[in-house]
């Protein structure tokens, strides 16, 4: 794959085959309108799957996505954030500690609910 067609295939919205001038992404797609449980549990997407479960899904089937969704934009968000962080002295390596003791919390916790329950 060539640095156009990579270019090009980050712009698309999903499944969309013409990248041409396609700017009719939505303000508030399924996505952002899920709560925060929907979104943790990635509700929002189960319609879509239910539907592609029983048809072969089509490029109207599926909603379009906002532009701050799309893989370019959060490209660049990320890109941004990895630059702040190290820009920090140590940044890096202590967002990658804090992450990992959020997963370790996390697990713990689900550990103990699940132990909790017996």
């Amino acid at each position: 794959m060539n640095q156009d067609t990579t270019s090009i295939s980050l712009k698309a919205p999903l499944l969309n085959e013409e990248a041409g001038d396609k700017t009719e992404l939505v303000k508030y797609s399924k996505r952002n309108r899920a709560g925060i449980i929907s979104q943790l549990f990635f509700a929002w997407v189960y319609g879509t799957i239910d539907i592609a479960s029983k048809v072969t899904l089509e490029n109207d089937m599926i909603e379009d996505i906002r532009f701050e969704d799309t893989s370019e934009q959060l490209y660049h968000r990320f890109l941004k954030e990895f630059e702040k962080k190290k820009e920090k002295k140590n940044g890096l390596i202590w967002s990658l500690i804090g992450a990992s003791l959020g997963k370790c919390v996390f697990v713990f916790t689900v550990m103990l609910f699940n132990v909790h329950h017996y």
